[in-house]
């Protein structure tokens, strides 16, 4: 039996939790699959997976070999495709990570309008608001909207600006007054980002550097368009960059506040430093700055 068959036949059953789904993934019969899994368990003299009536489950070897499986399979398609793509239109998987807020009003029009153009390419998508590591989870490409870019290990370009601002509702606003300075900001109700690197406080510019003004906040919360809907409930006032904002601030749930302390921020595209990058990689960037300069609506 071919061994990288059998490989991916263990990728697509632990994938599926399923001997039979495996089977209709592949096109392949219940009982070669059994085979393919039975010849690797003998190779490797330990079992894979746990097997009753109702499901299929990895054992702790099973979980070791999905990960260097998947690992493995996902580098030898990554190789294929970049050697294909030398002499022809970019093709493959194109396994990003970006944001929670950006990613389905922003990031989905933007993989369409691609896709129009590279068919060929298809696009594995992890929203998350937590720094994945692109490297340790095997993304190709990532989103981010940050100034803390240190590691060297990563190429950046930016594709988009943005402003990061301080918004509260009318009603909020009216209730408890509209800061006018920085200091007025102290004592008011705030809605803590909680996967910020800052700590409960606002950050603000200030000159060349950077002013913090600690936050008395009445919700600690670890996405910024629920900050957003908090910030629009009169709930306190909320930092978040406009692409958040905008909509809200656009139908009057939402004013600006203070909006001289804004941010001014890009959005980048965040890739693996390698030599040879890969045509889908380096075409989808390019589409993403020429994309946001003639649809940033934010």
């Amino acid at each position: 039996m071919d061994k990288l068959t059998s490989l991916k036949i263990f990728r697509a059953v632990a994938d599926g939790g399923s001997f039979a789904g495996a089977a209709r993934e592949l096109n392949l019969s219940p009982a070669m699959i059994s085979k393919h899994i039975a010849r690797l368990e003998n190779e490797l003299g330990t079992r894979l997976f746990n097997r009753t009536t109702r499901q299929v489950n990895l054992t702790e070897a099973g979980t070791l070999y999905h990960e260097r499986c998947r690992q493995l399979l996902a580098d030898l398609e990554e190789m294929d495709a970049s050697v294909s793509e030398l002499g022809g239109s970019p093709s493959g998987i194109l396994r990003i990570t970006a944001p929670m807020d950006f990613g389905p009003q922003y990031l989905i029009p933007a993989i369409k309008s691609y896709q129009e153009q590279h068919p060929k390419v298809r696009v594995s998508l992890t929203l998350s608001d937590r720094f994945d590591d692109i490297l340790k989870d095997n993304f190709d490409l990532a989103i981010r909207v940050t100034s803390d870019l240190l590691d060297s290990s990563l190429m950046v370009r930016a594709i988009a600006d943005t402003t990061v601002g301080l918004y509260a509702s009318p009603a909020y606003l009216e209730k408890y007054g509209t800061p006018r300075t920085a200091d007025e900001l102290v004592g008011h109700r705030g809605i803590h980002y909680s996967l910020s690197r800052h700590g409960p406080c606002w950050n603000l510019p200030e000159g060349s550097g950077t002013r913090k003004i600690a936050m008395e906040w009445s919700l600690d919360v670890n996405n910024g368009r629920a900050q957003c809907e908090a910030a629009a409930q009169s709930m306190g006032i909320s930092q978040i960059p406009d692409f958040i904002a905008g909509n809200d601030l656009a139908n009057g749930r939402l004013v600006e506040v203070l909006p001289e302390l804004a941010w001014h921020n890009k959005i980048y595209a965040i890739y693996p430093h390698r030599q040879l990058l890969s045509p889908k990689v380096s075409s989808f960037i390019d589409h993403l700055g020429n994309y946001y300069r003639q649809h940033k609506n934010w």
